[in-house]
């Protein structure tokens, strides 16, 4: 592996910490917006992260770009070994090899002949079928996981997604939460932080109707498996264009199971079935989050990335030209940042 990716001897940081020394390492292990306490967060702590990635030969080259470089820096910045958090890739398709892959958006394969690490808690899967929405594979690699009980809380996320905005290599915390990158700290603790929390994510939209938009959601194993149903449900190629109503279906089967949803963006909020009216007006009056700060604040102003921890960039975000030109600017940094290099052309579709 080369000297780009490695990541440093965590093991011997903490050690140093523990002893008293290295006090803006050990600021750097357990300072994630102030000194994390994960107190709520009660029992063992075993993630379960999905994530679904497609490209075909028929993907544009500036989407096959910033899909390419979404992977690669949640490679870089979020993917960590140990024995509390497992990574499962669906990789649909027409891939190309990882020289190619890798080349294409400026770097060196990292893995040799691979396109993902190595790692004993990495597990890649090839669909069956690629020509279906990103929720039948998350369903198909989650039935496909052996032994899911032994997981306390799942993540699905997507290539659509860039992240996580986050200190490089992923940090751990030496607290209650044991091993578990530091990416995912603060929407654990939302999760935990008051009773009846059934999902939480990094965005929040009444858009047709209250959901957790699904390019990154958090939530405990045994929620989603009890609704893992509705993602099945897009595994009919037919179904492709209802994905969007399954996505918002899985939020709704939690709201009427009597929890709730959580989000930071666009504001800090714990909603339940009896507030979904209420929130409207915290909401935009339910226009899309990401659309209503470009109307509000113009084209200068910049999302809090770190707030959000991950943030779409590509699909119908990417092709509507809805970020602010600030917040290209700084996801383009913080990418390059991360690889060394960012070959994304966030204005591909509004230059045509």
């Amino acid at each position: 592996m080369s000297p780009f990716w490695r990541r440093f001897d965590r093991r011997l940081a903490i050690r140093a910490c523990l002893l008293g020394f290295q006090a803006f390492c050990c600021i750097g292990l357990f300072v994630n917006r102030g000194i994390f306490d994960g107190s709520t967060v009660q029992g063992p702590v075993k993630i379960l992260v999905l994530y679904s990635y497609f490209e075909t030969e028929s993907t544009s080259t500036c989407e096959k770009i910033m899909k390419r470089t979404n992977l690669a820096t949640f490679l870089r910045t979020g993917v960590l070994e140990g024995q509390h958090i497992s990574y499962v890739f669906t990789l649909g398709g027409n891939l190309p090899d990882a020289f190619e892959f890798y080349s294409s958006i400026g770097l060196t394969p990292p893995f040799g002949n691979d396109i993902l690490p190595r790692f004993a808690n990495v597990q890649l899967r090839t669909p069956v079928r690629s020509d279906v929405a990103d929720l039948c594979h998350h369903a198909h690699a989650f039935k496909n996981v052996s032994r899911t009980e032994q997981y306390s809380h799942v993540v699905f996320m997507n290539d659509g997604v860039r992240g996580p905005f986050e200190q490089r290599p992923p940090r751990i915390t030496l607290r209650s939460i044991r091993e578990v990158p530091s990416w995912i700290h603060d929407h654990l603790i939302l999760l935990h932080s008051e009773p009846h929390i059934g999902a939480v994510g990094s965005v929040l939209s009444c858009e047709l109707t209250l959901h957790l938009q699904g390019w990154f959601v958090l939530l405990r194993t045994p929620l989603f498996s009890k609704h893992v149903h509705i993602f099945e449900e897009t595994c009919d190629v037919n179904a492709w264009s209802d994905a969007i109503n399954k996505e918002t279906a899985f939020s709704d089967a939690i709201l009427r199971d009597g929890l709730k949803l959580g989000t930071y963006f666009p504001v800090k909020v714990i909603v339940g079935q009896e507030q979904r009216t209420s929130i409207e007006p915290k909401l935009n009056s339910c226009m899309n989050p990401l659309t209503a700060f470009l109307q509000l604040n113009g084209q200068n102003a910049t999302v809090d990335l770190h707030n959000l921890r991950f943030l779409k960039v590509g699909g119908g975000f990417y092709r509507q030209n809805i970020l602010t030109i600030a917040t290209k600017g700084a996801v383009s940094t913080f990418t390059s940042d991360a690889l060394g290099v960012d070959h994304t052309n966030y204005y591909c579709f509004q230059n045509g």
